[in-house]
């Protein structure tokens, strides 16, 4: 390469900041953050273009997970939900996790970003409904994938989020414990972590 070729290419690097600058100056620091949380098409740009190619996909990854935990922090609800059964204790609990919401394309953003199987679907209307709400529901193994990925991002939820680990951790809730049903000290268990789970709400 020639000298004036150097020159050329360290000029070009050397504008790099600048364009940044220039691009980034109409907003402000309450919308920048915004357009991260958000990954906005302007912040996915930044990020491939001043990234090294092999942390792109996983600083958009957690752009994606972040905006999710955003949402669910403030939209969503845990719950361990009693479930009716013909055997043992004849009910058992549930792990749900659900974000109700007026907007469709909202809730079909986050089960886009947070790559797991929920049901999607419409709650009945009532008179104190000024629009259609929409409810996202995730449970059982699903439920608990969701969390797992938003807990390094979750704050109001992170509580909760942590009660439902240690009831997958110590209640082994996926055992089937055969026709006498689930021994008491794991029953016990269960209902301690469904009780931890309603104080924090």
């Amino acid at each position: 390469m020639s000298h004036q070729g150097k020159n050329n290419t360290h000029a070009t690097c050397r504008r790099k900041p600048a364009k940044l600058k220039r691009t980034l100056a109409p907003f402000n620091a309450d919308e920048l953050k915004y357009l991260a949380w958000n990954k906005s098409p302007l912040a996915a740009e930044l990020v491939r273009q001043y990234l090294p190619k092999r942390y792109v996909q996983i600083v958009l990854k957690l752009l994606d997970l972040s905006y999710a935990a955003g949402l669910f922090d403030g939209e969503g609800s845990i719950s361990l939900a009693k479930t009716r059964r013909d055997c043992g204790n004849g009910f058992n609990f549930r792990l749900r996790v659900q974000i109700p919401q007026n907007c469709l394309e909202t809730l079909r953003t986050f089960q886009e970003r947070i790559g797991e199987s929920g049901r999607l679907g419409r709650l009945k209307h009532r008179d104190s409904y000024t629009r259609p709400i929409h409810l996202l529901v995730y449970d059982g193994t699903h439920a608990y994938n969701v969390l797992k990925k938003l807990r390094p991002f979750l704050v109001r939820k992170a509580d909760e989020a942590d009660v439902v680990f240690s009831y997958f951790d110590t209640a082994h809730p996926g055992r089937h414990f055969g026709p006498a049903g689930v021994p008491a000290e794991v029953w016990e268990i269960r209902e301690r972590c469904h009780q931890a789970l309603g104080c924090l709400k």
